[in-house]
């Protein structure tokens, strides 16, 4: 069978491990990635986005390569991309599209309410996956497949879960060719992940719902054995020319005696350096000193609030201040780079405590801050907290699962006070830049509130960019090469097909 995978300009970890459970039972695989150049989740704009709108070329291509099933995989912030697309692609092929990942996981039945979406993989989608390629095979789609949910005479057929990958293990290497053969961005740093699941439930984070949705299909939280995360990473280390590696683990190293083994194994083979995330309750000396041994460069800690009443009432996090700031001292007395999460703008929290609150960061101040707007995700225990408190507007909830409140960076408060607005605005705008500034002036600027003076004319936006713009820690090195290579490969190619357009009198589309 031919399966098409329909992305849009991120690398997906979970994409790359269908492919090569469907290549590995003898299905062809086909990346279709749009590089969605001014209209991501960072830069956008209209009149930009529909110039170099890239979307036409790959409904060519697709009628080109008649897919047997076309494969979404999609997360709040592409769900509307996705929708979107898919509408399009349903105009030119009459081919089965399924939904997965943790938007249609979250509300199944919402997503398959839209015309061009008939099938949706809830949770794990590997051998799911898998067994529908097979019974497309034999002619017949089986609908009983666990996993997933099928629409059929207007009614919507909900197969129940599968048990959970016990042994990570068991899969194949990840088909990462899938993704470095359709786009160079793609190979700026190595993405790669040691586990599945987190030991926390945090009220914010899709956690939270996957917790509950297996409570009885398996164990949730699993690793990798070191054994082959070296494997992988040796294999395609010489043949990509690897710089750097990033673990998207929530929690990396979250067991020391995993971790004491991946320290051994990972300085002697493979020694390349690599950026990680964890949990402040984690850091300890051994700990960040195994971390430093492995030639990990960067740590990202999630802070998210130093305000104990707001973590243990909204964000169902247990963290004391007093721990949080021994985590920062014990990184930052060695060579890894640290960046400290944060998240604003919290229902009932108080503008002017929270400001007080990053006096912390005056005393021990780490190499990066990155703050983010609290963002509702859809069944997420925070989500509807705030909506039984009447924090979220109904419209507002709305669109949350519909995932259209998706303005990135310039994403507006859903207060109608103008007055909370503007002082919203400015606080946001102190915030994307107030670890540039020493720590006396910071200091300085808290105590006095000299953030309430700054322009609410302004976007926060713009300071956010030149935030990204400036900062030099491997995380954002990353992330702007990455863009940068997307941005140049893709701008030249659009243009290129446009002026040989213009010069065959061709439809655009046909010149890719």
């Amino acid at each position: 069978m031919k399966i098409a995978f329909v992305n849009d300009c991120v690398e997906r970890l979970g994409v790359e491990y269908i492919s090569a459970v469907l290549k590995e039972g003898g299905h062809q695989v086909m990346l279709f990635s749009d590089p969605q150049l001014f209209s991501d989740a960072i830069i956008n704009s209209s009149r930009l986005g529909n110039f170099f709108d890239y979307k036409r070329i790959l409904l060519r291509k697709l009628k080109d390569y008649l897919p047997d099933l076309i494969a979404f995989s999609v997360d709040t912030e592409s769900y509307q991309w996705a929708i979107n697309f898919a509408s399009q692609i349903k105009n030119i092929l009459s081919v089965p599209i399924v939904f997965g990942g943790i938007h249609p996981t979250s509300v199944p039945e919402r997503v398959l309410s839209n015309p061009c979406v008939d099938i949706v993989c809830i949770g794990e989608g590997e051998y799911a996956l898998l067994e529908l390629a097979e019974s497309l095979k034999k002619g017949q789609i089986d609908l009983s497949i666990k996993n997933l949910w099928f629409k059929k005479n207007d009614e919507i057929l909900k197969n129940p879960l599968r048990t959970l990958i016990d042994n990570l293990d068991d899969l194949p290497i990840r088909d990462k060719e899938l993704f470095y053969n359709n786009s160079p961005q793609f190979k700026k740093g190595y993405s790669i992940i040691a586990s599945r699941g987190c030991p926390y439930a945090c009220s914010y984070c899709c956690h939270s719902i996957l917790r509950k949705l297996y409570s009885n299909n398996g164990k949730y939280f699993r690793f990798r054995s070191v054994k082959s995360l070296i494997k992988e990473i040796s294999q395609h280390a010489s043949k990509y020319k690897i710089d750097t590696v990033v673990f998207y683990d929530d929690c990396f190293g979250y067991d020391l005696n995993w971790l004491k083994e991946f320290t051994k194994e990972y300085s002697q083979k493979i020694k390349i350096k690599f950026t990680c995330t964890t949990y402040p309750n984690l850091i300890t000396e051994e700990y960040v000193s195994l971390l430093e041994a492995a030639s990990c460069c960067s740590i990202t800690l999630g802070i998210q609030s130093w305000d104990n009443s707001i973590c243990s009432e909204w964000f169902n996090r247990s963290v004391p201040s007093d721990s949080m700031i021994n985590a920062i001292r014990i990184i930052k007395e060695t060579k890894i780079q640290l960046v400290c999460d944060n998240i604003f703008d919290v229902p009932g929290q108080d503008n002017e405590i929270f400001m007080n609150s990053l006096l912390n960061y005056t005393e021990v101040k780490p190499n990066r801050l990155i703050f983010n707007k609290l963002k509702y995700y859809p069944n997420c225990e925070i989500t509807e907290k705030a909506k039984r408190g009447s924090f979220i507007p109904k419209e507002q909830y709305d669109h949350i699962m519909e995932g259209q409140d998706q303005e990135g960076a310039c994403l507006n408060s859903i207060s109608s006070n103008e007055k909370y607005k503007k002082d919203n605005t400015r606080m946001r705008s102190f915030l994307y830049i107030m670890d540039i500034f020493p720590k006396s002036i910071t200091k300085y600027m808290i105590k006095n509130k000299v953030y309430r003076y700054f322009p609410s004319i302004f976007n926060p936006a713009i300071f956010y960019f030149y935030r990204i713009l400036f900062s030099f820690d491997h995380d954002t090195k990353l992330f702007k090469k990455r863009t940068i290579n997307r941005y140049f490969y893709y701008v030249i190619c659009i243009l290129w097909l446009k002026l040989k357009a213009l010069y065959t009198r061709k439809p655009y589309e046909q010149c890719g």
